[in-house]
């Protein structure tokens, strides 16, 4: 799926790290793109998709994000 995550806080800049897992299914890998929408990272907020290992968008159960600036 397609995500965008906002922070409570700003971020100092857009020079911040991204780290990122999500659950997977039986058929196949799961991929994260940070940016992957073509929006770009802001200090705000941060777009995130998920794809499937054929490359479409996917929700899966779990996903988490840890960010650090």
């Amino acid at each position: 799926g397609n995500y965008t995550i906002n922070f409570t806080t700003a971020m100092p800049s857009t020079s911040y790290v991204i780290t990122a897992t999500a659950a997977s299914d039986a058929t196949g890998s799961t991929f994260i793109y940070v940016n992957g929408t073509s929006a770009a990272m802001l200090v705000g907020s941060c777009p995130v998709q998920i794809k499937a290992e054929g490359g479409g968008a996917v929700n899966r159960s779990y996903v988490g994000f840890a960010f650090f600036a």
